[in-house]
């Protein structure tokens, strides 16, 4: 087995997580204040408002696994039983499961903030959406560039908490300091 070496690695994975965090919540801050929250303010609103922005994760999950299967078909992987896949397709299908991992949380938890917050902070629900959509397509893109650069989307993951810790206190009947 070759030697790995895990403080090397956290040394090339640690300029990715520092530029993704903050270039991320830099065009966070920026574009924040151009989504509208729903004009109604009943329950049913908030979560078809929610819904309606969820379409962003449904679609980049289809988008990659259109993408895959298109893929497979140009290579050997086109019998997956065969264990020979190229790489862009192994990292392709690993980024897939974990975009499908980090989107369930991701839905789940817009669905308990819609439910519980109220509507004129949903705004920020639409932008997280689109950063967290946006943060999945680097993490990819550096996937695919080399495991250490997947870092740059290290967003996706810090909007998961951040969406955990907003849903916790909506349920809680708070508003969170940063709305």
């Amino acid at each position: 087995m070759p030697y790995f070496d895990l403080a090397e690695a956290r040394r090339k994975s640690l300029p990715g997580l520092l530029i993704g965090t903050l270039a991320g919540w830099a065009i966070f801050f920026l574009i924040f204040g151009l989504f509208a929250a729903p004009a109604a303010a009943g329950k049913a609103d908030r979560l078809g408002f929610a819904g309606q922005w969820l379409l962003l994760v449904a679609l980049l999950i289809l988008g990659m696994t259109l993408i895959i299967a298109v893929a497979r078909n140009f290579s050997p992987a086109i019998d997956p039983t065969l264990n020979q896949e190229p790489r862009c397709i192994d990292v392709s299908r690993r980024v897939l499961t974990n975009t499908v991992e980090q989107g369930l949380i991701f839905a789940l938890l817009a669905l308990a903030v819609a439910a519980a917050a109220p509507a004129g902070s949903l705004g920020v629900l639409a932008a997280l959406t689109v950063m967290f959509v946006a943060s999945r397509v680097v993490f990819w893109l550096g996937y695919l560039a080399g495991p250490f650069y997947r870092s740059y989307g290290v967003m996706g993951m810090q909007i998961n908490i951040v969406m955990a810790v907003w849903a916790v206190i909506a349920v809680l009947g708070y508003q969170p300091f940063w709305l």
